[in-house]
């Protein structure tokens, strides 16, 4: 095998190398001229110069023809599979629609609620990227399953990736206007347990999460529906089923059209921060750095304007 380091060695051209597979194929300069629509002078002075590089003859001129040599059967034996994988290669990457492909993976309320609205914009700013979004609450491999992107919550350490910060969100209750009317007096915390309270069990936080870090005990079995994902529940609470402890990020169409409302009149809430994470050694490819530059941009303005 020849060193990429050896200076001595120079590689043939591709065109001579194709020239003498497809001469040797036919055994004839006129008929591996009529595939590569060359001319037999033309194929015959190509041959010449890889033999003339390779410093041995590739071929016997005869009267009648051509008649390959030792050497060059043997090296047509070793140059075959390698223009099969050349032409596979070729094949295979022609199947790509576009240049590059960006797998992000996200929680699948985020992704119906945030990202896929956005999503254009990115799209129409880089056209030679195909996006692939994999909304699942899985933790996945991002070696093993292909991922560029993920969009996490709540933790920010993750050691080997590239993590930033993209916006941050506030969990309360929140239920509709009409079922807040017959709801009666709730005032705080501890009116909760006794009302309807919609569960996802998915979330970072959860009512038993909640309530215990409030303090508030309850003895009786707190009534409601467990609803998973978090799209369904505030569909659920949209439609006056009961309480829910969502995200005012992913609720933020329902609340500012006035279709959810805070349970209480004072703000009571948790706050959740939202990051962009990527593998360390992945941090300067151009797809990573295309859509890491346009979310964070875009979380900043959505941050702003909250």
């Amino acid at each position: 095998m020849v060193s990429h380091l050896d200076t001595s060695y120079r590689r043939p051209s591709l065109k001579s190398l194709s020239t003498f597979e497809a001469a040797a194929r036919h055994e004839s300069f006129k008929g591996a001229g009529e595939e590569l629509c060359l001319t037999p002078s033309a194929i015959s002075h190509q041959v010449r110069q890889l033999e003339s590089h390779l410093g041995i003859n590739l071929f016997h001129r005869l009267n009648g023809g051509l008649a390959i040599t030792d050497a060059g059967a043997a090296y047509l034996t070793m140059l075959t599979p390698a223009f099969a994988k050349i032409d596979e290669a070729t094949k295979n990457v022609m199947q790509f629609e576009f240049s590059d492909e960006l797998t992000i993976r996200s929680a699948p309320s985020f992704a119906k609620k945030w990202l896929l609205e956005r999503l254009p914009d990115f799209l129409q700013s880089n056209p030679d990227i195909d996006v692939k979004v994999m909304a699942t609450s899985e933790n996945l491999d991002f070696r093993k399953n292909n991922i560029d992107i993920g969009i996490f919550y709540g933790q920010s350490n993750w050691p080997g990736y590239v993590v930033k910060p993209l916006f941050s969100e506030h969990v309360l209750p929140m239920c509709s206007p009409d079922f807040k009317n017959k709801m009666g007096e709730l005032n705080k915390p501890e009116d909760l347990p006794d009302n309807v309270l919609i569960q996802t069990e998915r979330n970072i936080i959860t009512w038993k999460m909640w309530f215990a870090e409030k303090g508030i005990t309850h003895d009786k079995k707190m009534s409601g529906v467990c609803l998973d994902p978090s799209e369904l529940a505030i569909e659920a609470a949209v439609q006056g089923v009961g309480i829910i402890l969502e995200s005012d990020l992913l609720a933020k169409h329902e609340l500012q059209n006035g279709l959810l409302v805070p349970a209480f009149d004072e703000t009571v809430y948790e706050t959740i921060s939202y990051y962009l994470i990527y593998l360390e050694d992945c941090m300067d490819t151009p797809k990573i750095t295309a859509f890491s530059n346009w979310i964070t941009h875009l979380a900043g303005s959505d941050q702003m304007s909250t």
